[in-house]
């Protein structure tokens, strides 16, 4: 009785080995797994930047067009892509902060300068012109401020989801300024990265972070000597 006691006390332990070493086994396929899908959604989601700036004197005469080209250099399509462009000569502010403070539905407020668009699909390698980013200055406007080295800046923002579950919403800022300039006498036009409001997803925070400190520095009353 006793022998026999042992044997299904050590068969018992064994089984209760087995049971754990499967467990173990499964957790650890578990995690496999979760990490090859989470490196296959990074890899795979799509991701919305600025192409770049289009620039064309000859599409009205008269005028010059600008525009923002953007592209999705993913492998999946965009999701519930909601976007915003602001077209002005001041400096621009955080394109973020306009976005949340524009109604959904532009069409509701018809005085509204900011364009804002819903539901855009860009699908995965394919790039467009965003909507409301197209803009014209008449040819005289752009000389003078050539003349005068007046920029005209250009900034937005772009949300949008992937098609994956469970999975982060993604969140694109650009700002560009349109520099027109003189080349003998004829009126150029070219353009550059601003200082803040080129960012994506979490490095938004950063570049925000960034302008607010150095706002606080450009405003911070100066020593008298």
């Amino acid at each position: 009785m006793t022998l026999f006691t042992g044997i299904l006390a050590v068969g018992t332990i064994v089984l209760a080995g087995i049971a754990i070493l499967q467990w173990c086994t499964l957790e650890k396929t578990d995690e496999t797994l979760k990490d090859t899908l989470a490196s296959t959604n990074v890899t795979n989601r799509p991701f919305v930047f600025v192409k770049e700036i289009t620039i064309n004197p000859t599409i009205m005469p008269g005028y010059w067009m600008f525009a923002v080209l953007v592209e999705n250099s993913g492998n999946t399509p965009t999701r519930e892509m909601d976007y915003l462009t602001i077209s002005s000569r001041s400096t621009p502010t955080d394109p973020g902060d306009a976005f949340a403070r524009t109604p959904k539905n532009g069409y509701d407020v018809p005085e509204l300068i900011h364009q804002r668009w819903q539901g855009s699909f860009l699908g995965p390698k394919a790039q467009m012109h965003l909507l409301g980013s197209q803009t014209e200055l008449p040819v005289t406007v752009v000389s003078k401020m050539a003349a005068d080295r007046e920029n005209y800046y250009i900034s937005g923002v772009i949300h949008y989801r992937d098609a994956f579950s469970n999975t982060p919403s993604h969140v694109t800022k650009f700002c560009y300024a349109l520099i027109p300039f003189k080349e003998g006498t004829e009126t150029r036009v070219n353009y550059q990265r601003c200082l803040y409001w080129n960012c994506a997803d979490e490095d938004c925070k950063a570049d925000r972070e960034r302008y607010d400190h150095d706002l606080i520095v450009a405003n911070r009353p100066k020593k008298s000597r």
